[in-house]
């Protein structure tokens, strides 16, 4: 059965004309898409009351780059690709945005027990440590960010680094293709 990664770079915290935009668009996001459910993807990040509790996205975003780690949980994150779709449709982000898909084959045992890991996960709203990539897209144990958290289920991942630029040129290098979110 299939299972794809979907991935965008985001548009920068750095440019204003996006600042308006929610943090994982501006931050770049990885989510997952399992083949019975082709229209929800499941991505990881942190909690809106990690988000409350540090007093908004600008403030998470400064811990996460200082690398203190937050709760994270399993999100419902279609909108968020949805709207990267959008902007990189506008054409004024030279691909930051494109949305990225790359599918794997596994096997029925192996996509179903993910499966039900992220639907279990999700549900019960399971928290698991959140943080930002080390210099050399590493972490400290037991935490993650939203590329290599799929790994966590058993689901196969294009590069075993966190920062997400690497990522989506590792999944490129494997055959990524555009994600089109009418299919």
């Amino acid at each position: 059965m299939e299972v794809k990664i979907v991935a965008f770079r985001g548009t920068g915290f750095r440019n204003s004309e996006y600042k308006s935009e929610p943090g994982l668009v501006r931050s770049g996001h990885v989510g997952i898409i399992f083949e019975e459910d082709v229209h929800t993807i499941y991505g990881f990040h942190p909690t809106s009351q990690a988000e409350e509790d540090a007093g908004g996205i600008e403030e998470l975003i400064t811990l996460l780059k200082s690398h203190y780690r937050q709760p994270g949980t399993v999100q419902v994150d279609s909108g968020i690709f949805l709207r990267a779709y959008e902007l990189a449709e506008q054409g004024k982000l030279d691909r930051q945005t494109e949305v990225l898909a790359l599918t794997y084959e596994l096997p029925d045992d192996l996509y179903r027990s993910a499966r039900e890991k992220i639907l279990t996960w999700h549900k019960s709203q399971t928290q698991f440590w959140y943080n930002f990539p080390k210099r050399y897209g590493d972490f400290d144990p037991g935490e993650f960010n939203c590329a290599v958290f799929p790994k966590q289920t058993g689901i196969p991942i294009p590069l075993d680094d966190g920062n997400v630029k690497k990522y989506i040129s590792a999944m490129r290098e494997q055959g990524a293709t555009k994600w089109d979110p009418t299919k």
